[in-house]
């Protein structure tokens, strides 16, 4: 029997699908035919093919838990390979062949596109059992398909069918030559003379594909060997790590399609479209009598061969209309000459030259609060965490990368002790929630390599890491030690590391005691930073947050409760005045306040820092002081906000009135959660000011996150709202990871306040 193996491409963006299909949500995992996306489809295909072994899918790391969810269900074997950042085809199939070889090397394989549509299953089965017989001499079979039409939209292919002509039995002969997309007058020739439309699938013994690529493509497939070397090893696949990077961007049919002389063709008669624009997704719909079809609520008059596509809960209603499209999106109305569905393309590169965000992402226009917050509750599990765990851990050093950036390459170099505590802490918290995804051999490894990296005296380590692996700044921060804690207080049960974790913890807490304070006893509001600014209240802040964390995950622990109110008692009774309703940045000797200019120094964004965990705290304490404080936290970190783009500036100084141009995201994640909470438990008159904050931080929130390489985001808003280039740094993916948590917390509070706002706009 001849062993099978799909391997199944997801890759690519489907630019003339604008604005249906955009990099946030491709085509092939969008709903089309009956509620299940062309990926599904394509996997249920594969079903029964003849000699099935196990689907290889190959995506972007950034879609790996959209690829999870969307095959449950789909009872199958499967493994993913995934990609740090599209290569073109050629790259992908050259490591999926390399993959391959290392599992079965006189396996055939089966390249299939997951964005494919094609009805009849069983004649999809039929012609691929056919060419994967065919291809056991070492041939590369192509499905090439009969036109119906003589489309521009499709490249072609001329069989030899030699001095007989075609076969009435679908014949597989070889491929005399590949044509690029013709003009239509062009397409029309190509049909007079039996050409036929070229499917891109292709089936071909693992080691014939091997042979093409060290013959035509040497370069790429030396790469791939390599690339799979390398890759980490996940659960359910391998991700590719950054010498796939290095891959040449080609096609695999310019790579070795067109160069190969062992191509033959299958010639099928089953219907087929590769969805490629609007025109051929109102073809494969059902139509009415006048050639119109619908997804959505539609009402068509007097039109003919007409689509409208609404998922918009919209009424569209046509009048008097030929050959054209409506596409109704929730921020974005596309309409169009069906006859120029091609030109879609153009003008989603027309709208990449105006910046306009619409382009690839979601625009902001039309805000919808409800939307979004669904939206992040799959963000964060289905894209973020499998992006940051294949990309953003380096698995050889088991730490935690600086940061990836915004083409999805993972960046080397120096690494900050804050940010091994601070990823796996939200890791920690993501398994606890129920992530599902491979933490096992992450988690207990990060945290025992970071100790042996970072260790220098104990258990209190130092501040930074060179690329080299070795200590770059030996300094030792209570700021980096306060992450250790709060990530044992979030390491799931499951791991070794949890055994030891509250031990671990008292350990280090009395290190840090000891390091920076006068003894293992010492009170917690008696610490010191190093350096210049020892009274800085950024440190406490991050400690009450560990401290926090232990009181809600070991609730009967008197210690962590002493803590908490030992630190709660410093922000509320010294650090915040009534009169001057701050916490700033730096005090002086005892935390007393300071008048020089480093003394008015206030970050809008530890305001609400400060007032979420307050917040937190109070609820777990029971007391009304913490509360009212948080309460007038939250309010002077609004008074911070930057009236022209309605973003929390880095910091202000409350004695000139200046303030910082650049806008952190991790600023607006706090304000965002802050929000939340002084919304949960507000008095009927002030439910719409918290409601209304609530909503605009979200919306920034959004801004943030709408970027190219879903799982991403921009650090840096400029002060006219546009974001400057740069990577997305692993520090800010606790801030999201600690937002959402909370926004999945409050959503029943949000959405109860939302439904009583519309009732009383409509009254």
């Amino acid at each position: 029997m001849i062993k099978v193996y799909p391997v199944i491409m997801c890759g690519g963006v489907g630019s003339r699908l604008w604005p249906r299909s955009r990099v946030v949500r491709p085509k092939q995992f969008a709903p089309m035919f009956n509620t299940r996306s062309l990926f599904q489809l394509t996997a249920e295909r594969c079903r029964d093919l003849t000699g099935l072994q196990i689907l290889t899918i190959v995506t972007s790391a950034a879609y790996a838990d959209v690829v999870r969810r969307q095959m449950d269900g789909i009872d199958l074997p499967y493994k993913l390979l995934l990609e740090p950042s599209g290569r073109d085809s050629a790259p992908a199939v050259a490591c999926a062949v390399e993959q391959l070889s290392r599992i079965d090397a006189e396996g055939t394989i089966v390249l299939l596109s997951a964005d494919h549509h094609v009805p009849d299953a069983k004649h999809f089965v039929r012609d691929t059992d056919r060419a994967v017989a065919s291809s056991q001499d070492g041939s590369i079979v192509l499905l090439g398909i009969t036109p119906d039409e003589p489309s521009s939209a499709y490249g072609y292919l001329q069989p030899d069918y030699g001095d007989d002509g075609p076969s009435s039995d679908g014949q597989i002969v070889p491929v005399s030559e590949f044509r690029e997309k013709p003009d239509t007058e062009t397409a029309r020739d190509y049909i007079a003379r039996s050409y036929l439309w070229n499917s891109g699938n292709f089936f071909a013994p693992v080691r014939t594909l091997q042979k093409e690529f060290a013959t035509h493509a040497t370069d790429i497939a030396q790469l791939a060997a390599h690339a799979v070397d390398e890759a980490v090893v996940l659960d359910d696949g391998i991700a590719m790590g950054e010498r796939f990077l290095d891959m040449q961007k080609i096609s695999i049919d310019y790579a070795i399609m067109e160069k190969t002389s062992h191509a033959k063709v299958l010639p099928s008669r089953m219907i087929w479209s590769d969805l490629g624009a609007w025109d051929a997704v109102r073809d494969s719909l059902s139509q009415d009598a006048d050639g119109n079809a619908a997804e959505g609520d539609a009402i068509l008059h007097d039109s003919e061969r007409c689509l409208v596509h609404c998922n918009d809960d919209r009424l569209v209603v046509g009048l008097g209309l030929r050959d054209i499209g409506i596409v109704v999106e929730k921020d974005t109305v596309l309409v169009l000459d069906l006859n120029a569905s091609q030109g879609v393309k153009n003008v989603v590169s027309d709208l990449k030259a105006r910046e306009r965000r619409e382009a690839d992402t979601w625009g902001r226009s039309g805000f919808d609060a409800r939307e979004f917050v669904a939206r992040m509750a799959r963000w964060l599990p289905s894209t973020a965490l499998s992006l940051w765990t294949s990309l953003g851990f380096d698995h050889d050093s088991g730490l935690w990368r600086e940061a990836i950036d915004q083409d999805g390459r993972p960046l080397d170099g120096p690494v900050r002790n804050r940010v091994q505590g601070r990823q796996s802490a939200l890791l920690g918290a993501a398994v606890r929630d129920g992530w599902q995804g491979p933490w096992q051999p992450i988690l207990p490894r990060a945290f025992e390599a970071a100790a042996k990296a970072y260790g220098t005296s104990g258990d209190i380590q130092a501040t930074l890491l060179a690329a080299d692996g070795t200590i770059a700044d030996p300094d030792e921060k209570l700021y980096d030690q306060t992450f250790r804690l709060l990530a044992l207080a979030q390491l799931p049960h499951e791991t070794a590391v949890e055994i030891q974790a509250a031990d671990r913890a008292r350990a280090v807490l009395g290190a840090i005691r000891a390091r920076f304070g006068a003894g293992p006893d010492a009170p917690l509001d008696t610490l010191r930073e190093t350096g210049a600014e020892p009274f800085a209240t950024n440190p406490v802040m991050h400690l009450f947050e560990a401290c926090l964390e232990w009181v809600e995950t070991a609730p009967d622990d008197d210690d962590w409760r002493h803590h908490c109110t030992v630190l709660s008692s410093l922000a509320t009774e010294r650090l915040f005045d009534d009169a001057d309703p701050y916490i700033r940045e730096y005090y002086g000797e005892g935390w007393v306040r300071r008048e020089d200019e480093a003394g008015h120094i206030v970050d809008p964004g530890h305001q609400f820092e400060w007032a979420w965990l307050l917040a937190r705290w109070a609820k777990l304490c029971g007391e009304d002081r913490p509360l009212a404080v948080a309460r007038k936290l939250h309010e002077t970190g609004l008074a911070g906000i930057d009236a022209a783009t309605g973003s929390v500036p880095l910091w202000v100084n409350t004695g000139t009135g200046a303030q910082a141009t650049q806008r952190r995201f991790w600023s607006q994640l706090e304000r965002v959660k802050a929000s939340l909470l002084m919304l949960e438990g507000a008095s009927p008159a002030d439910v719409t000011h918290y409601l209304t904050d609530t909503v605009a931080g979200l919306s920034i929130m959004e801004a943030y996150l709408d970027t190219p390489v879903p799982g991403l985001w921009f650090d840096r808003m400029r002060s006219d709202g546009t974001f400057e280039e740069g990577p997305a740094p692993a520090s800010t993916f606790y801030h999201i990871a600690s937002a959402i948590r909370q926004i999945v917390a409050s959503t029943p509070t949000l959405l109860a306040a939302l439904d009583e706002s519309a009732k009383e706009a409509a009254t």
